[in-house]
């Protein structure tokens, strides 16, 4: 289930296992600016990078207590692709 914003940069939260797709864990990895230089244009270098090659996401997953209705911890994601508002079936992997 996907709640909050779904445009480009939006945050949004997961149960279970993340598969990629238009999104990536914000677990503070660098990424591309040439890969993804849409979402590196509004985040830049405001979680680390060095400006010129590379940016990196935030790092909001860890214990954060927050889980499902089966208790299974929620995974923190942010749309790094994509140009428009995407509402993916949840019973199909992404």
């Amino acid at each position: 289930m996907f709640i909050g914003s779904l445009l480009l940069g939006g945050f949004d939260y997961v149960s279970g296992e993340h598969r990629g797709g238009d999104w990536a864990l914000c677990n503070g990895q660098l990424l591309s600016f040439t890969e993804y230089p849409a979402v590196a244009s509004l985040l830049r270098n405001r979680y680390g990078g060095d400006v010129r090659s590379n940016f990196a996401l935030p790092k909001v997953n860890g214990n954060t207590g927050m889980t499902d209705a089966n208790g299974v911890p929620l995974i923190w994601i942010i749309r790094v692709k994509g140009d428009r508002e995407s509402y993916p079936d949840p019973a199909i992997d992404f």
